[in-house]
């Protein structure tokens, strides 16, 4: 297997702006990179990845919560959990150990959002 250098990406936790050449191909370090689908960010603080699941909640919220008043509980809880479960607890032993206050609370606050719009009811902070 042939590794193709211009795909080839470099990330080096705890540093900033590395060069490494290869085959006469530049790499350089970025301070973030997607693999698996996490976002790694070079100080691992999963403020990226975080941002993510946040928005990926928020852009499905408004249309889950209009085809949960058509649809039978069952298949509203299917695509519940498909849609916000499955991403907040995907990777979640990796990425949800250090997060910060901050984090956790945007994080803790959209996935009330979300149970809030799966139940119909309004939920207690």
């Amino acid at each position: 297997m042939v590794c193709n250098l211009s795909k080839t990406e470099l990330i080096v936790f705890g540093a900033d702006n590395i060069e490494v050449t290869i085959n006469n191909c530049l790499i350089s370090s970025s301070k973030m990179m997607e693999a698996l689908g996490v976002l790694l960010d070079n100080k691992l603080t999963w403020e990226y990845h975080v941002y993510k699941v946040i928005k990926t909640f928020r852009s499905k919220l408004f249309s889950f919560r209009y085809l949960r008043q058509h649809l039978p509980i069952e298949t509203t809880f299917m695509v519940f959990k498909s849609h916000f479960v499955s991403k907040l607890v995907y990777c979640s032993p990796a990425w949800s150990v250090n997060l910060s206050y901050n984090l956790m609370s945007k994080l803790r606050s959209v996935s009330l959002d979300s149970l809030e719009s799966y139940s119909g009811i309004l939920t207690i902070n």
